[in-house]
């Protein structure tokens, strides 16, 4: 029996279908017979052993952070969009001074009487669970997914798998901030057993949703994968990491990942304790896969998972990838337009 609230401690669910107006449910269709549509589970694929470990010691490694040159070779469709936005206006914004933080996604601003407007501010009831799921079919629905969109009018759709420390309506505000900043849509996935979605929190349940979720809006609502981005923070790396390696989306964005839940355990407790975890989203495996160019944001104060993480996955990438290291970013805090939104937009026009 795997002990998954110690690796996922899910926290207090914090909302309701009634006070969660952005909340839809995607539905998951049982597959036909005449076809084979199976979710490759993280125990279908061959995983190294931990004597086998295909990772360079630290001694190795330069100090200084660089860059891979391999650019990535698939149509650069979301960059028009950003060339013409100019990046130091952005410096000016309202809210490039203001901090997250994981938990509870807790906005800290210099101007603590400002009123912050976004859609979530004004709630409405669900009338029947229908008009939340993105569409119907005559198909058999075996489960939905719960998930919140945020639809600003854009081609362009953003998945979020969030942390571990939060569910769906905690990790809104950092979502809807990244939405408008970037003008994209927001699609943020929830995990079993977080908020109200009823399940098990393990890594195949979690991967499994990440692949339908990704086919439900490839195949049905015909969004091509190179208007997709992925996003993925702490533990939602792991989901990310998978579903980028799957795929061709336009751009994967980590933001303080780790290269597997193994080594996590191993680099906190010790080697000896990393014997008795089973190997969970081996991200260093899926991130030499991925075909994308990659933004990879990690704090040098992150006393969570260790920066070294982060630089391992950054030289294991094949393609274009950019690591940013902010020295006062935590694991739980960080600016979102000094560190985030800006150096994105940077990679994205380089």
């Amino acid at each position: 029996m795997e002990v998954n609230s110690f690796i996922f401690p899910a926290p207090k669910c914090e909302y309701t279908e009634k006070n969660f107006k952005e909340l839809i449910w995607v539905p998951v269709y049982k597959p036909k017979q005449n076809k084979q549509q199976g979710v490759q589970s993280a125990n279908q694929s061959k995983r190294p052993s931990t004597q086998q470990d295909l990772y360079i010691e630290e001694s190795n490694y330069d100090e200084d952070v660089d860059e891979n040159v391999i650019v990535h070779k698939s149509p650069p469709r979301l960059l028009n969009k950003y060339k013409s936005n100019n990046v130091k206006t952005l410096q000016s914004k309202k809210h490039q001074n203001r901090l997250y933080e994981s938990l509870a996604n807790v906005c800290l601003t210099s101007t603590p009487n400002e009123k912050i407007q976004h859609p979530r501010c004004n709630k409405l009831p669900i009338k029947h669970l229908k008009q939340m799921t993105l569409l119907e079919e005559e198909n058999e629905i075996i489960k939905r997914i719960p998930c919140a969109f945020i639809n600003n009018q854009s081609k362009q759709t953003l998945v979020y798998f969030h942390s571990n420390g939060e569910d769906l309506y905690q990790a809104y505000e950092l979502m809807w901030r990244i939405g408008n900043s970037l003008k994209l849509n927001i699609l943020g996935v929830e995990y079993p057993g977080y908020g109200i979605y009823k399940g098990d929190p393990n890594e195949q349940t979690i991967l499994e949703d990440a692949d339908h979720i990704m086919n439900y809006l490839i195949k049905t609502k015909k969004i091509e994968e190179s208007n997709i981005m992925i996003c993925g923070r702490s533990i939602g790396s792991g989901p990310a990491c998978y579903v980028a390696s799957k795929y061709k989306p336009f751009m994967l964005i980590l933001i303080s990942p780790f290269l597997s839940i193994q080594q996590l355990v191993e680099h906190k407790l010790g080697k000896i304790f990393g014997v008795f975890i089973k190997e969970r989203f081996p991200n260093y495996k899926h991130i030499s896969e991925v075909q994308c160019p990659i933004y990879i944001l990690h704090g040098q104060s992150d006393n969570m998972i260790p920066l070294s993480h982060a630089i391992k996955l950054q030289r294991l990438c094949k393609c274009k990838c950019k690591l940013t290291t902010p020295y006062h970013m935590t694991h739980a805090t960080f600016n979102l337009q000094q560190d985030l939104i800006i150096p994105l937009l940077r990679f994205m026009m380089s």
